[in-house]
């Protein structure tokens, strides 16, 4: 078996494979499928997306943290370790749930667009790319709406990220949903109306 390149290689071949990816190309066969068939695709497409970004770098490319990880593939994330992902035999189920979050023709996609994108971030299903791997799901999910995101407008304004970690903390409290009220009215701001694909 190759060895793996070297840390710098490595970087810019997952960041030259991130580049490529376009969300109008999984937006035609999204269109034609059923709720069951489009939900079912959405839940593979993590997998698959950290596959194409991880492959011949990880050996564990495509693949959710497991349990015969070292540290029994716990993960601590945020700027200061903060938070803690979940457990690895409860991520497939997770990430399950937040991709029902997803609701085709739905009249709030944004809502329910960042509804994932902090339930998946949370779970943390991955050692790496977890943020990448979610904002393009959730891109996906909202062309679909005809609706685009102004990624660098949003990236300029930190705020974002300080509400997002607020709900992390509250996502088991009464509070979490005003809280993620607050997150989807900051990531509104940076949203603008295409064609919808629907």
């Amino acid at each position: 078996m190759a060895s793996p390149p070297a840390l710098d290689i490595a970087l810019r071949t997952v960041h030259a494979r991130f580049d490529k990816l376009n969300t109008e190309s999984f937006i035609p066969r999204l269109r034609q499928l059923h709720s069951e068939e489009y939900q079912r695709l959405f839940v593979q497409l993590p997998c698959i997306l950290h596959y194409y970004l991880f492959e011949d770098i990880f050996a564990n490319a495509g693949s959710y943290r497991q349990s015969q990880d070292p540290n029994n593939g716990l993960v601590l994330f945020g700027s200061r370790q903060q938070f803690q992902g979940t457990p690895p035999g409860g991520i497939k189920a997770e990430v399950q749930g937040a991709i029902s979050h997803l609701i085709p023709r739905t009249e709030v996609p944004v809502y329910q667009a960042v509804k994932f994108y902090q339930h998946f971030v949370q779970i943390h299903p991955f050692y790496d790319a977890n943020g990448r791997i979610g904002r393009f799901l959730l891109e996906i999910y909202l062309n679909l709406h005809g609706i685009g995101m102004e990624w660098k407008k949003l990236y300029a304004n930190e705020k974002w990220l300080k509400k997002l970690n607020d709900c992390h903390r509250r996502r088991s409290s009464p509070e979490y949903k005003r809280y993620l009220g607050f997150l989807v009215s900051h990531w509104q701001k940076y949203t603008f109306y295409e064609e919808c694909c629907f």
